[in-house]
């Protein structure tokens, strides 16, 4: 995997060598991504239609499932964002921040500039 003290080189390279990865536009509002397990494959869909910057964010947010919910996914299939997955959805949308802005690199980076 490509990582660096400044954080990944590219999400989406990440995502492809684990998962297999979708991303296409889909007019379903409210719908960044998701993933799920089939046929013993881990499978991401980003969905387009957001910004680039909004899209990368889901990648290392649905890259945290993968990681860390394996388990439920080759079991649920999907984890649907209701009260019993609360937590870790929490804990993808933190992952997510950091795998994008570490904050060592961001200090760094803010106290050069004031």
């Amino acid at each position: 995997m490509k990582f660096s003290r400044k954080g990944l080189s590219d999400i989406f390279d990440i995502l492809s060598e684990v998962s297999f990865l979708i991303r296409k536009p889909l007019d379903i509002e409210g719908l960044s991504g998701f993933s799920t397990y089939f046929e013993d494959q881990f499978i991401v869909f980003l969905n387009s239609n957001f910004t680039l910057g909004h899209e990368r964010f889901t990648g290392a947010h649905e890259l945290y499932h993968l990681i860390y919910n394996a388990d439920i996914l080759k079991k649920e299939k999907i984890l649907i964002n209701t009260e019993k997955y609360k937590e870790e959805e929490d804990c993808a949308y933190v992952f997510a921040s950091e795998f994008l802005m570490p904050e060592d690199y961001v200090k760094e980076v803010f106290y050069k500039i004031v």
